[in-house]
């Protein structure tokens, strides 16, 4: 189960016939993270418009009873528009608000209001930004070119919280430098490559995600995959691992309760995942059992360590005024990182093209081809003897032999390996890292794969 920003489904019972439709909020569906205080709102009219009313409220109640107690825009004379600018009440921190839209035709005629849409605010005040950059013990943040051999581990992070009776809201808002995967109570959350690279130099992206339906009974727990990003933004080192989260549960009676990533985190860099990078590939132990680590139950063969903070300070490309961190003259300036809400929709895998040959180039070697170029991942499935090793390498051309050409731009082709724990049907996916590729050589496995043993997923935005 994956819980997606895209997903939230807040239209149910109030269907509208021939009022606006593909409403949206700063060009996205039902978002999580919004942080300008002044949205764009966007429809599609059923016919050419001279005039258009906005409400916008707090609860799907209020919009049933065509009531906006956050903004009200009145009828609005604009022929043609399909959007405007939120220009209500000030936005409080990670609520959700409700909106619909009716307009009015070149005979001025009225239409029914659209179904409702929601958008829900990121964090909007630097005071209110409580979470510390959590690393493993000894990582350091100093800048380098290099990158150091035991930052390709990926590290596992993970702390159990509490959530009392009566949450009518939970929101989950983190980033990271390096590719993240982020699980509640032993269920992922999110998409692949999250929370998104940045271009831009010293800047990282963070993103929202609703978890109420994950939470279950008073204790929880928040787990986290942090994988090494080479290209971590300047000055830091290339490939420090750390992460940055933030937990708000709003309650029926009014509380609201933060939990925020600090020392009290625990850490480890002995999951089955054993390398990782983004461009280079993936190499995972499935000996080294996954199962569970990100529960209440935490992998007792593991070595859990308290997390370090990290001497950063975060600014926010939104927001005038960086987060106070009380630092006295004695202590290090800390580094300056910018973090901002991601503006794209999460990538999505979505399956795509299938085998369409398999040559055998040895007997343990064999070469597959999709027949298109692929842009992201695959899935596999094949059983094997325990510690059999299987390795995975990828190719947009074969010679006259069916042997992978090598990119001269590129010598150090990525790979994946896979290492079997055997006695039952092995399922993976490599979903830490992004190619393109057409062929696969596979090298490793004793027997002939069936064509449908691997198959391929493309990224893609909704």
């Amino acid at each position: 189960m994956i819980i997606a920003v895209w997903e939230l489904a807040a239209t149910s019972g109030f269907a509208a016939t021939g009022g606006p439709t593909n409403l949206r909020t700063e060009g996205h569906v039902s978002p999580i993270g919004i942080a300008t205080q002044g949205p764009l709102l966007s429809w599609q009219p059923s016919e050419p418009t001279t005039a258009f009313q906005i409400i916008v409220g707090r609860s799907l109640v209020e919009l049933h009873r065509s009531q906006g107690s956050v903004w009200d825009s009145g009828r609005q004379r604009s022929i043609g528009k399909t959007n405007a600018t939120y220009k209500g009440k000030p936005l409080e921190s990670s609520i959700t608000y409700f909106w619909k839209v009716k307009t009015w035709s070149e005979a001025g005629i009225e239409s029914d209001w659209s179904s409702p849409a929601v958008w829900t605010t990121g964090i909007n005040k630097s005071s209110e930004w409580l979470a510390k950059w959590i690393s493993a013990p000894k990582e350091s943040t100093a800048p380098s070119k290099t990158v150091a051999s035991e930052s390709l581990t990926p590290k596992y992070f993970r702390k159990d919280f509490i959530v009392d009776g009566g949450a009518k809201s939970s929101y989950i808002f983190y980033s990271s430098f390096g590719i993240c995967e982020l699980y509640v109570n032993g269920v992922r959350i999110g998409s692949v490559l999250d929370p998104g690279i940045s271009s831009d130099s010293g800047s990282v992206f963070y993103r929202g995600y609703d978890i109420l339906p994950l939470l279950r009974g008073r204790t929880n727990t928040i787990g986290a995959v942090v994988v090494a990003d080479i290209e971590t933004p300047a000055p830091l080192k290339r490939g420090v691992q750390a992460l940055l989260v933030q937990i708000v549960t709003d309650y029926h009676d009014g509380r609201r309760e933060t939990v925020s990533s600090d020392e009290t985190w625990t850490v480890s860099s002995d999951g089955p995942l054993r390398k990782a990078t983004l461009n280079h590939g993936e190499h995972y132990d499935a000996r080294r059992s996954e199962k569970e680590w990100a529960t209440q139950v935490p992998q007792a063969a593991w070595k859990w360590l308290p997390t370090t903070t990290l001497n950063l300070s975060n600014r926010f490309k939104h927001l005038p005024e960086p987060i106070d961190r009380n630092q006295s003259a004695s202590q290090a300036t800390p580094i300056q990182i910018w973090l901002e809400p991601h503006p794209s929709q999460p990538i999505v895998a979505k399956s795509s093209a299938k085998v369409r040959s398999l040559r055998e180039v040895s007997p343990t070697v064999f070469v597959l081809d999709f027949g298109e170029p692929i842009f992201g991942t695959v899935g596999m499935r094949f059983t094997a003897p325990p510690g059999t090793s299987v390795e995975f390498r990828y190719g947009l051309d074969i010679d006259s032999s069916s042997r992978l050409l090598i990119d001269l731009n590129h010598p150090e082709q990525p790979s994946d390996s896979y290492i079997c724990r055997g006695g039952e049907d092995e399922l993976w996916f490599p979903r830490f890292t992004l190619r393109t590729f057409r062929y696969i050589s596979v090298s490793g496995l004793t027997n002939r794969p069936p064509l449908d043993f691997i198959w391929a997923y493309d990224y893609v935005k909704p």
